[in-house]
């Protein structure tokens, strides 16, 4: 029978991280319920704001995401312990607590964009650039 609660065994930003993205991932030991995804009562978003959650097929991931960030802007994250339990029933020892700061956006001089049109892979991500015809400024969609 298990009796171990489940544990957060990763999260995505790291803890003091300066994010763009709304989105925080995290990973837990075992499956939990399904229940994490009444983010009303299972997440606390501080300044408060619109969140959705979504529990990965395993059951073992949750992607929380929210509607923005503002640069400069600290914000912290709650996942409540009696909201979160494994398919046993059992909650988690204690809430977990994620701070992370809003990040302004990114530029950079992206000289292989020719007249019009091109594409810049950065890590995993995938940009499609054009240049518009004042100042030579790049526009990247994701």
């Amino acid at each position: 029978e298990d009796e171990a609660p489940p544990e957060v065994v990763f999260v995505s930003p790291a803890p003091g991280s300066a994010i763009r993205e709304p989105v925080i991932l995290y990973r837990f030991n075992e499956p939990v319920d399904q229940g994490i995804t009444n983010v009303n009562s299972s997440v606390s978003l501080s300044p408060p704001g619109p969140l959705n959650g979504q529990l990965s097929p395993d059951q073992r991931e949750f992607l929380v995401r929210f509607a923005s960030l503002e640069p400069g802007e600290t914000y912290t994250v709650t996942l409540n312990a009696a909201e979160v339990k494994d398919l046993s029933g059992n909650t988690m020892d204690q809430s977990h607590t994620l701070q992370f700061e809003g990040a302004g956006a990114t530029s950079a001089m992206l000289g292989e964009v020719g007249a019009s049109v091109g594409s810049v892979v950065l890590g995993s991500y995938s940009f499609t650039a054009n240049r518009l015809e004042r100042d030579g400024e790049v526009v990247a969609h994701l």
